[in-house]
């Protein structure tokens, strides 16, 4: 009998009448069937009637696949349990501990895997030496991963996300067995060995992290700082190329100076110079301490699930503040930061460089990264002149009062790269040349 109602459930979902209807079973022998189906079949009771789905096995991890939260003390919460769906698509089964932005806008129902989960896949420069070594790995349950990250498909990614958890963006890992983890401590490395470990990552020998951006970076626990840290280099030498790196990662490490001396929350950055190559020193956080972990979701990921517009940090995040996700003062913080990355010619602000949190039920605004001069940046092979058109601030929508303090930071920013002596001659000429210049 259980086959008949299988079959049924494995098209689409229904209600007991509906599968009575279809199979011919009384209601007494459909809810005995169901009974022994047992955790195979989801019950959805918040739908009246209830409706009945039937789950599927995927990533190696069942059907019923933990979704865990990890405070800044690394306690671990069972946040509920992700369920594949025999139809396509996953169901996050919620208790009282999941907070309400994961169950997305169809509640808990997703086409794809859930946009919290998105961020987690290998993506950027790291993305690709991690899809090479996984292509190096024998096959388990004849999985094998492409070379090629666009070719990875679902099953792929949750795989990846289960055996990687430690060293994912954001709180949220995958499987009961993170219940049971015993803590070990990260290795410490030094200041000092950031230019061998630079190579090291050239070298496809050590990834971590799959932190997007296709800048060359790699994450490790610093020795000094006792903090978690996502280093990005330049090329070695004095090319063109490798001066103009250097030159950007100077207006992001002095950018982020003046966003927090104005109390715009940025990363906190310091500069390295080793081995003729330039580091930038951010420290993470979606960390917190030697095991401690934060949320972190990009804004592109849940533009996906309660926007899709995809366009601007300010257009999503209205959206959001409209439909209660957001707070006014962060949309207010998000405004600013976007004048200022117009001010200073970053042309990178997609939205994959901004983050929120999860907190109860509202996302809230993490610190900006990857804030720079990204205009600037070489064109493939080729190194642009230093050219900026100045910009009218009154096109930005702020108030008067934001306008006055977004005058104050780019001002700050200009006068404090214009003394920075690493930059370039010809990047200084143009630095004094913007911190003359009235906005």
């Amino acid at each position: 009998m259980s086959l008949s109602v299988l079959k049924l459930l494995q098209s689409s979902a229904a209600t007991s009448k509906q599968i009575q209807l279809a199979t011919g079973l009384s209601q007494a022998v459909v809810s005995r069937t169901l009974n022994k189906l047992g955790d195979k079949v989801i019950k959805i009771n918040k739908q009246r009637p209830p409706k009945y789905f039937l789950s599927r096995e995927a990533f190696g991890a069942g059907n019923k696949i933990a979704l865990i939260g990890v405070d800044a003390m690394r306690n671990n919460t069972l946040l509920g349990y992700l369920r594949p769906l025999g139809g396509g698509g996953f169901y996050v089964e919620g208790n009282n501990e999941t907070p309400a932005p994961l169950l997305g806008c169809n509640k808990g129902f997703y086409s794809d895997l859930p946009y919290f989960l998105d961020d987690l896949r290998p993506q950027g420069f790291l993305g690709k030496q991690i899809a090479k070594k996984m292509s190096e790995l024998p096959l388990v349950a004849g999985i094998s991963f492409p070379i090629n990250l666009n070719y990875w498909n679902n099953e792929h990614i949750g795989r990846y996300i289960i055996a990687n958890n430690e060293n994912l963006t954001g709180n949220i890992l995958l499987g009961e067995k993170e219940l049971m983890r015993i803590k070990n401590k990260p290795k410490a490395v030094s200041r000092n060995e950031y230019s061998s470990i630079a190579q090291e990552v050239l070298n496809g020998e050590n990834f971590g992290s799959s932190a997007g951006g296709e800048q060359p970076k790699f994450t490790a626990f610093n020795q000094e700082l006792k903090k978690h840290v996502i280093v990005k280099f330049s090329p070695a030498g004095k090319s063109e190329i490798a001066t103009r790196w250097r030159d950007i990662l100077l207006s992001e490490h002095y950018a982020a100076i003046a966003l927090n001396q104005y109390n715009i929350p940025a990363a906190q950055t310091k500069i390295i110079e080793q081995d003729g190559r330039l580091f930038l020193e951010s420290v993470r956080f979606d960390r917190k301490g030697l095991f401690g972990k934060l949320s972190m979701v990009s804004l592109l990921a849940i533009d996906s699930e309660f926007v899709g517009m995809g366009d601007s940090w300010v257009n999503t995040c209205e959206k959001l503040f409209e439909q209660k996700l957001l707070s006014q003062d962060d949309l207010q913080q998000v405004k600013l930061l976007s004048a200022f990355g117009q001010l200073i010619n970053n042309v990178d602000m997609h939205l994959g460089n901004l983050s929120l949190g999860v907190k109860d039920n509202l996302f809230n605004l993490l610190p900006v990264y990857d804030m720079c001069c990204m205009g600037f940046a070489p064109k493939v092979s080729e190194v642009m002149p230093f050219v900026s058109k100045p910009r009218n601030i009154d096109g930005f929508g702020l108030n008067s009062e934001q306008k006055a303090l977004i005058i104050k930071v780019v001002t700050f920013f200009w006068k404090n790269l214009a003394r920075e002596k690493k930059t370039s001659t010809e990047f200084g000429c143009f630095i004094s040349r913007m911190s003359n210049y009235s906005i």
